[in-house]
């Protein structure tokens, strides 16, 4: 059985205030403490189910409000834009050509160090190969003569 709580009323509280809980009449001393429906129920049973919080999705959005943002957006890229433009170095044609060639210049760099990294690469798996080759090697050879060693005890 759950404990629900008192079950008295305090004293100077309207009938049914406080705890949200239907209250009944002061009891007398012959009733029993814990009786009817509410002496089984558990408090999962007796408590009401959570109310969802938030705007209901039946709700329309505030689009003005949302049509003001995106308009301050567009209004903001085209100020930017215009800025943009009328701080430019020099122009359009110049701009492109001088991107081009730090664009072909760093693909270069870009060239040469893969290129770098490719060529370490390649020297150590070849430095790699040769260390396993001569452990290979060095093995096989410790293993022969463990063989003979082994042969001339047993005779």
């Amino acid at each position: 059985m759950a404990y629900l709580g008192s079950t008295t009323r305090r004293a100077g509280t309207p009938a049914g205030a406080g705890s949200g809980r239907a209250t009944r009449a002061p009891r007398t001393s012959r009733e029993a403490p814990y009786d009817g429906p509410a002496a089984t129920a558990t408090r999962a049973t007796t408590e009401r189910a959570p109310r969802a919080v938030g705007r209901s999705f039946d709700e329309e959005r505030e689009w003005a409000r949302l049509a003001t943002f995106g308009g301050g957006i567009a209004l903001g890229a085209l100020l930017g834009a215009g800025i943009a433009l009328l701080f430019a170095p020099a122009a359009g044609e110049d701009t492109r050509e001088y991107l081009l060639d730090h664009a072909r210049s760093a693909g270069g760099l870009v060239r040469d160090r893969v290129g770098g990294l490719r060529d370490d690469a390649r020297y150590a798996a070849r430095r790699g190969r040769r260390g396993l080759r001569r452990g290979l090697s060095r093995s096989s050879w410790a293993l022969e003569d463990a063989l003979d060693r082994t042969r001339r005890l047993i005779g």
